[in-house]
């Protein structure tokens, strides 16, 4: 069994579940990202009863609403975020390395 996401007549996005290279929809479950906020015992619930076969071209899993990253991008993001967070704790050192000077030495 794959997971598959069509372009039908009625949907843009179709989640379904294929079997053989019989895609078949899933009752209440019309898109990927709606199968994603399941948990995986719900999943495997739902397509266990998926029975009404559908026809359509595979079209890539994303929605209007799923924020793709390449690999890339996510970690140079997370690099940068890293590199920003760093100086703001080296900030946060430096300012707080004076105060505790300045109050020792005001002892």
């Amino acid at each position: 069994m794959k997971f598959s996401v069509l372009h039908t007549k009625n949907a843009q996005y179709q989640f379904a579940v294929t079997v053989d290279g019989v895609h078949r929809s899933v009752e209440g479950l019309p898109t990927l990202t709606e199968a994603m906020h399941l948990t995986l015992a719900e999943l495997k619930t739902r397509t266990a009863s998926a029975t009404t076969s559908i026809s359509g071209e595979l079209a890539p899993p994303i929605a209007a609403e799923i924020e793709l990253w390449g690999a890339g991008v996510t970690y140079l993001r997370s690099r940068d975020a890293r590199k920003e967070e760093m100086h703001l704790l080296v900030f946060a050192m430096t300012v707080m390395h004076q105060f505790l000077n300045q109050k020792l030495l005001s002892i």
